[in-house]
């Protein structure tokens, strides 16, 4: 719909002019003229060909909590937006911040809920938090610059404990759901930092 309303505006403004003669331009070459490579290259533009999940399967996690990562950048997590692709009964507001849609974006990085247990936790384990100057980016872009914040061993910890938190949130996001039950978001950060205690033990064994 916002993009149909977008093109509506777009359209809009444009003004024929009758005693004019038709220019067709192809915006995928600098020259404006159409090529089978340009025509080739342009349909993966906005693909995620080019984003880097290395840094996800090195980080120092679980591996249910590296394919959770996965998934959410994936944006394949059975949250309200996708339960409502597939014509599934959901309640589409979040049931963590009760205040917006619930997609896998709002999830991991726009929910207050979400954000108050990842303060919590960078405050607890001293590691640098992830970078706010694009909030409003979408999920891939945001995780783009996450791992590009810090490097070595100091980059495995912070996105591990980035999965663990986002797991943690999902956990308390289906206990809310369907156990009517919740925890605040300080417990949540308390059980990110015991996981996260309990990976860092089972590394030095």
């Amino acid at each position: 719909i916002n993009e149909l309303v977008h093109l509506g505006s777009k359209l809009h403004e444009i003004r024929l002019h009758p005693n004019s003669l038709d220019s067709i331009t192809w915006k995928w070459t600098n020259h404006g003229e159409y090529s089978a490579k340009s025509a080739y290259e342009m349909q993966f533009v906005g693909s995620v060909a080019n984003t880097n999940f290395m840094p996800l399967w090195r980080a120092e996690a679980e591996p249910k909590h590296r394919f959770f990562g996965w998934l959410i950048l994936h944006q394949r997590t059975l949250t309200a937006e996708n339960l409502l692709l597939r014509h599934w009964p959901c309640d589409w507001i979040c049931s963590l911040c009760t205040d917006a849609f619930e997609d896998a974006n709002h999830l991991a990085k726009e929910c207050s809920f979400t954000n108050t247990v990842w303060s919590q936790v960078c405050s607890w384990l001293d590691i640098m938090q992830t970078p706010n100057q694009l909030q409003d980016a979408n999920i891939l872009e945001w995780w783009t610059s996450i791992i590009h914040s810090t490097y070595g061993r100091r980059r495995r910890k912070l996105i591990g404990a980035l999965l663990i938190t986002w797991w943690q949130v999902w956990l308390e996001r289906n206990r809310r759901i369907f156990h009517q039950k919740q925890l605040s978001a300080t417990q949540v950060a308390f059980l990110v930092k015991e996981n996260i205690d309990a990976i860092q033990i089972l590394r030095h064994t």
